[in-house]
């Protein structure tokens, strides 16, 4: 098995690649956690909602219980909103690994 960048073992599909997350993006409610001044510099991901992830604790419980993904730029501060979604007691909340960097890097190698 390839070696993952978090070694913690999750029970369910948390990290989705770019053409995983491609596949279910339009009927999840996905949440980019960057902050706004970064969302000027690369726009956000078609559909995507701004809760910039220090605000994330007090806007969580407006999430849906079920098919939230969470992305950044690069996968770091997602996977600690997963973790944040989880606490709160979000259904088995997942990230794009790589955040919107490799999401875009994986739609310019497709074109």
């Amino acid at each position: 098995s390839s070696v993952r960048q978090y070694s913690d073992d999750v029970s369910y599909h948390r990290d989705l690649t770019p053409p995983e997350f491609d596949k279910v993006r339009e009927k999840s409610y996905v949440v980019d956690v960057r902050e706004p001044d970064e969302l000027l510099e690369i726009p956000p991901v078609p559909g995507a909602r701004n809760i910039p992830l220090g605000t994330l604790p007090e806007h969580v419980s407006d999430l849906p219980e079920d098919n939230v993904i969470f992305y950044c730029l690069g996968g770091v501060r997602s996977l600690t909103a997963v973790g944040i979604a989880q606490n709160a007691g979000l259904h088995e909340p997942k990230h794009l690994e790589g955040g919107i960097t490799a999401w875009m890097e994986y739609h310019q190698q497709k074109d």
